[in-house]
């Protein structure tokens, strides 16, 4: 008999997960809740159904893919913070709040030129850090894949981020 998942203790136990993967996927900072939302309205409809056969963080990621790839297809042009939301910020300092923002921005735009494969392997591996075997499961791919993948993402990452901290003429 397979052990019934409680729907609260999921959401509690990863939904941090959810939100660092949809983020690292591409969901823009003002789409997160929403998809957040979407992806345990659709854990709390198929919760019964999960019988076990993939790891239930498999399971959840391949959620949270699908409904970022959603996101991502119907996303407005990026938006800057908004002064309100700047000053619900808690940070110590106009300028500190600044520096985050601007690294956060270069970090979307660099996760954005990532080809697919290659983003969803470095978000698992160096924002989510998970271990490579998990990421091989998440995502059935072998173990040196995921090596390779990250490799690549990382270097094709530095690159790009190379390229938007150049200063344009």
């Amino acid at each position: 008999m397979v052990n019934r998942l409680s729907f609260e203790a999921t959401y509690a136990e990863h939904f941090p997960f959810i939100w660092n993967s949809l983020r690292g996927l591409g969901v823009h900072p003002t789409m997160l809740e929403d998809a957040a939302q979407d992806v345990f309205v659709v854990v709390h409809r198929r919760l019964p159904e999960f019988r076990g056969q993939d790891h239930l963080r498999t399971w959840l990621f391949a959620i949270a893919r699908r409904v970022a790839s959603d996101y991502r297809r119907r996303r407005r042009p990026f938006e800057e913070l908004s002064a309100a939301e700047t000053v619900l910020d808690k940070r110590p300092s106009p300028h500190d709040i600044t520096a985050h923002n601007e690294a956060v921005q270069l970090l979307e735009r660099a996760l954005e030129r990532l080809d697919e494969h290659h983003r969803v392997v470095f978000v698992l591996m160096d924002v989510a850090e998970l271990r490579a075997n998990d990421v091989s499961e998440i995502l059935s791919i072998n173990i040196n894949t995921v090596y390779s993948r990250l490799n690549r993402a990382r270097e094709r990452f530095n690159e790009i981020v190379a390229q938007l901290e150049r200063p344009t003429r």
